[in-house]
């Protein structure tokens, strides 16, 4: 008998454990998640400053309309604004990354995975609506107890 409530101690003191880690887990979760909402909204509003501050200073980032590796945030900025200025015809209504899969690597890694997909309108004279989608990865780290994008890479889905 003893041995029983030894062992039902045991297990109690492993499952409050558990539910401790499944609980820091599903916050982490969330912050990424609303990183990620942060990221499409602030590409979207074309927001340059506000959306290379979610960026790491020690950031790789493989753009889908470039053949260069960005390595710095000077060049996260820069890459946006050209992005901006190339598709400032493009009114995007809708950026959103379509059921982000979300992978705590260790307490101070996070890898994102999804389709992306982006609506909205042409400025043109027909008014041409778009919709454009893409595979997105983001790898954050946690720099100054807040989760930066440290990788970023975007390629359009294949046909």
């Amino acid at each position: 008998m003893k041995l029983f409530i030894v062992f039902f101690i045991l297990l109690k003191s492993f499952s409050s454990f558990a539910d401790e880690g499944l609980k820091k887990e599903n916050e982490v979760k969330n912050i990424i998640n609303e990183r990620i909402l942060k990221w499409y909204s602030t590409l979207c509003s074309s927001n340059t400053e506000e959306l290379v501050s979610l960026y790491s200073s020690k950031i790789t980032f493989l753009p889908t309309s470039s053949k260069i590796v960005i390595k710095d945030v000077k060049g996260v900025k820069d890459y946006f604004i050209g992005i901006n200025e190339k598709y400032k015809a493009f009114k995007a209504n809708k950026c959103t990354l379509l059921s982000p899969e979300i992978r705590l690597i260790d307490n101070n890694t996070v890898v994102v995975t999804g389709i992306d997909e982006f609506d909205g309108v042409i400025d043109n004279e027909n008014k041409d609506s778009f919709n454009i989608k893409g595979r997105q990865s983001f790898i954050f780290t946690k720099e100054n107890n807040e989760w930066k994008i440290i990788h970023h890479h975007r390629s359009r889905l294949p046909k």
